[in-house]
């Protein structure tokens, strides 16, 4: 699938992240199939985790289950854009590592990226359920698109 010509689409930063999440079978077309499973991911009767696991791959770049500095540097600056200069961001992106970064490994692991996003849902759950963050992070499957 292109990236969509429907003008709200087009100017959403984020839609080619979330165009490659989509993209299961990485073939750079999006199936109906491929399309529907995304989409329910996102549905309302989705859990909670699937909905993490969702926008954690938007961050997860590489699809190698963790969100490293310089992943999160890119999706950050396509959400902000101009609206913080590069050193601003790094130093946002560096706080949110420190923050996250129980292991000390340098990067988000998908229970680290829950734990941080949970302690901000707690007065908001998605569906009323807590995450099961305690599994790890499916190689093969973001915050704004969950409100989050």
């Amino acid at each position: 699938m292109k990236t969509p010509k429907i003008l709200e689409l087009a100017q959403n930063p984020l839609v080619k992240r979330v165009i490659a999440v989509l993209d299961k079978n990485k073939d750079g077309n999006i199936s109906f199939l491929e399309f529907v499973q995304g989409l329910a991911s996102l549905s309302a009767g989705s859990s909670q985790d699937e909905k993490l696991r969702f926008a954690f791959q938007i961050y997860d770049i590489n699809n190698d289950g963790f969100i490293s500095n310089g992943e999160l540097f890119t999706v950050l600056k396509m959400m902000v854009g101009n609206n913080l200069n590069d050193v601003q961001l790094q130093q946002l992106v560096d706080r949110t590592i420190i923050k996250a970064d129980e292991d000390l490994d340098g990067k988000i692991s998908f229970d680290e990226f829950c734990k941080v996003s949970v302690s901000a849902l707690r007065s908001k759950p998605l569906d009323g359920q807590r995450p099961r963050c305690n599994r790890k992070a499916n190689n093969s499957m973001l915050t704004q698109l969950l409100q989050i």
